[in-house]
C-alpha cells in the first residue's frame, strides 16, 4: 500500500509515498510554495493484493488536508 497525492486541476498523480507522514510533509512544502489546498488530495491506494473488504482511511483534501499538513512536526536536528 502507498499514499498517492493527486492534483485536481490537471487530474494527475503528483507523487507517491510510503507513509502518510511523508505525503503530508510534501503537501506542506507545496502549500508553502503557493499551491491551493483545494487542488490537492492525499489518500491511501491499497494496491492489487489488498483484500476487497479492507477499510481505508478517508482521503484528505481541502482545508482538512492543509490542517493535517501544517500540524506535522518539523524534524528536530540532533545535537552531538
Amino acid at each position: 500500500m502507498r499514499y498517492e497525492l493527486w492534483g485536481h486541476q490537471a487530474g494527475n498523480l503528483l507523487a507517491e509515498f510510503e507513509t502518510e507522514a511523508e505525503g503530508l510533509v510534501f503537501v506542506r512544502e507545496l502549500l508553502q510554495d503557493g499551491w491551493s489546498h483545494d487542488d490537492l488530495s492525499l489518500g491511501l491506494e491499497p494496491g492489487p493484493d489488498a483484500p476487497g473488504d479492507l477499510e481505508l482511511p478517508p482521503v484528505l483534501t481541502g482545508r482538512e488536508l492543509a490542517a493535517r499538513a501544517s500540524a506535522m512536526a518539523l524534524p528536530r536536528s540532533i545535537s552531538v
